[in-house]
């Protein structure tokens, strides 16, 4: 049996050296095509394991006093793509709102300036107690005038005032009153209630 084993190996070694060639740039163009093992066929392959479950975004909450205005009670953000221009002013008339590249599907409103006449808006908003609205504002209400607006970053939430708003890449501008009302705008889709 072991005169046996020997001679196979002697012969899987002729046969391995002859399909190697002779030289670095020769390539063995056929050789023998060994059946696997017992041991092989037998073996288990190693367990396939699933990639690590992605775990949700989960949003956090910004410091209020990074995004504070100079007037008491109000409260100024941008978007990082700088099309929206976000306020929260909790003074006289609490609301929360933007201004920006609104969608072209947004419904026409009664003009600023005309008031008879409809127009395009350039503004909407939400207060504590109506649901949010788009309208025509006479000058930028949510604009920081003096120094500059804070980034609200997507997955942070700015709660001020006795609203919440936030930033999502996809969806846009969101902002809600606690009594449940608000808007979410993007450049392209709204959606007020």
């Amino acid at each position: 049996m072991v005169a046996v084993r020997a001679s196979l190996l002697i012969a899987f070694g002729a046969i391995a050296l002859v399909s190697c060639g002779s030289g670095v740039d020769d390539v063995a163009t056929s050789g023998p095509v060994l059946a696997p093992s017992a041991d092989a066929a037998t073996a288990t392959a190693p367990p396939i394991t699933s990639p690590a479950p992605t775990t949700e975004v989960t949003e956090t909450s910004a410091d209020p006093d990074e995004f504070r205005g100079p007037q008491p009670g109000s409260f100024y953000f941008v978007t990082a793509t700088s099309k929206f221009e976000c306020g929260i002013l909790a003074q006289v008339e609490a609301i929360a709102g933007c201004h920006g590249e609104l969608p072209s599907s947004a419904p026409p409103v009664p003009s600023s300036g005309a008031p008879s006449k409809t127009t395009a808006p350039n503004a909407i908003k939400v207060s504590g107690d109506t649901a949010g609205k788009f309208y025509s504002a006479g000058d930028p209400q949510f604009h920081r005038f003096e120094g500059t607006a804070q980034v609200l970053p997507y997955g942070e939430t700015l709660v001020a005032g006795g609203f919440t708003c936030s930033v999502d890449e996809t969806s846009g501008v969101t902002c809600e009153s606690k009594a449940g009302h608000g808007f979410t705008v993007s450049d392209s889709a709204y959606d007020v209630w």
